[in-house]
């Protein structure tokens, strides 16, 4: 019997662990909607954490039919649905951002500042 069974503490802390990335996720979520670059930076790497931590219990799946295996399948299917529409959040800010860029990057060749419109077409007038 070489193979090492997970305990019941690795579980739980499985479990713990995924339930707090959701609640990452979603709160990176809040920030992105937030335009809040701070709040997105902080969960980020409050998710890069957890996942480490995880990643460190080693292997915990448990039986589907075990009631503990089934919360975590449902906690690691939440977390996935939740990373999905965090990712679809980015993806729509990072084009949005590009389209503010691009207009303003056009607006600077068709427009001439104020100040010299100002100027030049008052300069006869006075």
């Amino acid at each position: 019997m070489g193979s090492k069974t997970p305990s019941w503490p690795s579980h739980s802390a499985a479990l713990y662990l995924m339930r707090e990335l959701s609640l990452a996720i979603q709160q990176a979520q809040a920030a992105v909607l937030a335009r809040d670059v701070a709040e997105l930076e902080k969960q980020t790497g409050r998710q890069q954490s957890l996942c480490q931590s995880i990643a460190a219990l080693g292997s915990w799946c448990a039986p589907a039919d075990d009631s503990t295996g089934r919360e975590m399948q449902n906690a690691a299917e939440r977390v996935g649905r939740l990373n999905r529409v965090l990712g679809a959040l980015l993806r729509r800010t990072r084009r949005s951002m590009k389209i503010v860029a691009l207009a303003q990057a056009s607006r600077a060749d068709t427009y001439l500042p104020a100040t010299i419109l100002r100027a030049s077409s008052w300069r006869g007038r006075e």
